[in-house]
């Protein structure tokens, strides 16, 4: 359309604009403050903790960790980015399921079609500009390689298990400063 802004994006690095980065850094330390995120004494290590990987596969994971942040960045999903972030705190909160799903779906759908919600609705950036997909990831391994760095990102922040959406009921007992865990997390 005319008159529309599009963001594009540099497929061999993902780097936010200074003022991408600046609303990224805000959003971060708003989420870290609402979710009453406390810093951890303890060095962070790296995204992939201990565990043992070939020189290769390390290179690979960065590549889709940086990928990562800079989706997550301009989607404004800040609380998906902090597991991203080197900043040691006690614990992270996990990346939400709908914003990977949008993250692959960036890069597999074709290029320069809009990307979409589930619902068929357009994903726009920080600065409400409509994002298209890149199409980058032409070979399933790609999608393999990605979910296998997130979950190794998750194990390294002692994360295991499977995914569960807060308890709506625990967050508003936290919300009043009453928490003590609602009538199941008690």
């Amino acid at each position: 359309m005319p008159g529309e802004t599009i963001t594009r994006y540099n497929k061999s690095s993902f780097k936010l604009s200074e003022a991408h980065q600046a609303k990224v850094n805000a959003g971060v330390k708003e989420v870290i403050e609402i979710l009453k995120l406390q810093e951890s004494r303890n060095k962070i290590g790296p995204l992939t903790g201990g565990i043992p990987l070939a020189c290769n596969t390390m290179q690979s994971y960065g590549k889709h960790y940086e990928s990562l942040k800079y989706f997550f960045g301009q989607i404004g999903d800040f609380e998906s980015l902090l597991i991203l972030q080197n900043e040691p705190l006690q614990y992270y909160p996990s990346m939400k399921p709908a914003s990977i799903v949008l993250h692959h779906k960036w890069k597999v759908g074709a290029s320069g079609s809009f990307l979409l919600t589930e619902n068929g609705q357009k994903v726009l950036d920080l600065d409400r500009n409509e994002i298209r997909c890149l199409g980058s990831w032409l070979s399933p391994e790609n999608l393999e390689q990605c979910r296998s760095a997130i979950s190794t990102l998750h194990r390294a922040r002692n994360m295991v298990g499977k995914y569960q959406n807060p308890c709506n009921e625990c967050v508003e007992l936290d919300r009043k400063n009453l928490y003590h865990g609602c009538r199941f997390h008690r």
